[in-house]
């Protein structure tokens, strides 16, 4: 349609995770962690979507 919000979820968790991980100096995000979090995030814009989006 128009806005990607799955993929702008990803970037952010993505950049999210790069930089904790920086300032850690070690990995302390991990990818399971981020995707985990994906997962939330996508049930719940789904939801919001089928909700609102009627």
């Amino acid at each position: 349609m128009g806005f990607d919000i799955k993929g702008t979820v990803e970037q952010g968790l993505d950049k999210a995770q790069e930089v904790i991980n920086e300032k850690a100096g070690k990995e302390v995000v991990t990818d399971e962690h981020v995707a985990k979090v994906e997962e939330v995030v996508t049930e719940n814009v789904s939801k919001l979507t089928e909700k609102f989006g009627k």
